[in-house]
């Protein structure tokens, strides 16, 4: 389980660094991701994405099918520090280190997987790669993606718990009020949060225990950090029937000269 919490100021502290493919597309920002969740409580998240198996990279598929609005590509990670969970691409296919993974697999040789667990862990300094499938879809693209859902992604990623209130529903409703597309909704959402709500790194009130947590950032507090915003987007999106997911990992860190991505502590992020 994963609480939206009360946030903390991060430190300058490296963790790893990332070298990212040449001809990744120039429209891609970067996130490193840890693992998702699906279902949300009352200020709690969970992942039911939990069936384990041991993961042998040499008997594992490296391909996957592309398209123009999918992009595959092979990102090299040198850690920092000791790490058992693996940072991969969003939308990771495979890892080169053995280990332990959590998956679900769907209808169609479809395989969603959560987390990869590396045994032995790593160590400071070791370097693994990870491939993953970047969205490279245009705006265009998505507007005319449609509202056809697979049924294992609605059975994933619809869950709205009663704990939602009535005026977290109707929020939704009322930014998204006239518009048509899945897309729109999504954008309109999202600048709703950016324009109405401010940033702090840390929660100053604790919030009342009577009190759903996303209510209360939507309607009293309107202040809070990327946990906070990212459930309360999700919550919204899911109440108007579009399919969404948690993730938690890191923001994509420093650019720096050499081409490597430079993560810190400070980078921290879910969305």
């Amino acid at each position: 389980n994963a609480v939206l919490g009360r946030g903390n100021v991060l430190s300058e502290r490296q963790l790893f660094s990332v070298v990212a493919p040449p001809a990744a597309p120039g429209s891609v920002r970067f996130y490193w991701r840890a693992r998702t969740y699906d279902t949300y409580n009352n200020g709690q998240w969970l992942s039911t994405l939990t069936q384990k198996k041991l993961y042998n990279p040499d008997n594992e598929p490296r391909t996957i099918q592309r398209s123009e609005t999918r992009w595959l590509g092979s990102f090299t990670f040198i850690s920092a520090i000791h790490m058992s969970v693996l940072f991969v691409p969003p939308q990771p296919v495979w890892v080169n280190h053995s280990g332990e993974i959590e998956y679900v697999e769907y209808p169609e040789d479809q395989r969603e997987i959560n987390v990869f667990r590396a045994s032995p862990s790593i160590t400071p300094g070791e370097v693994y790669q990870a491939g993953g499938v970047l969205n490279n879809a245009t705006i265009a693209d998505l507007r005319a993606a449609g509202e056809d859902y697979p049924e294992w992604v609605i059975a994933q990623y619809l869950q709205l718990d009663d704990s939602v209130t009535e005026r977290t529903r109707l929020l939704a409703l009322e930014i998204t009020t006239g518009l048509e597309t899945p897309y729109d909704k999504v954008e309109a959402i999202t600048r709703y949060l950016r324009e109405n709500m401010t940033y702090i790194e840390a929660l100053e009130e604790r919030i009342p225990v009577t009190q759903e947590p996303v209510d209360w950032f939507l309607f009293d507090s309107k202040k809070g950090f990327c946990n906070y915003y990212s459930s309360a987007e999700i919550v919204m999106l899911r109440s108007l029937g579009i399919p969404a997911r948690w993730a938690v990992g890191y923001a994509q860190g420093e650019h720096t000269e050499e081409g490597r991505f430079l993560v810190r502590e400070k980078d921290g992020h879910s969305w």
